[in-house]
């Protein structure tokens, strides 16, 4: 049989410490990231309830589109 879930976090966690990582902030960065996706899909999701497209939502929140690498600033 193989190993728990719970057993493979675990030994992940300690090389992390052994290696000197920051085993707390790696969390935090990765709950931050994941909230931030959920935001945006919450987001989209009623933005398309409110038939808006992403310009319109924009423009009513009077934020604008910011120049990608390749374009013009």
């Amino acid at each position: 049989m193989g190993r728990s879930w719970k057993d493979v976090k675990a030994e992940k966690e300690s090389i992390d410490l052994a290696n000197g990582r920051d085993v707390d902030a790696a969390r935090a960065d990765a709950r931050d990231r994941t909230d931030a996706h959920i935001l945006g899909y919450r987001l989209a999701e009623l933005r398309k309830r409110a038939k808006l497209t992403q310009q319109d939502l924009a423009a009513r929140i009077g934020v604008r589109r910011l120049p990608g690498p390749t374009e013009p600033a």
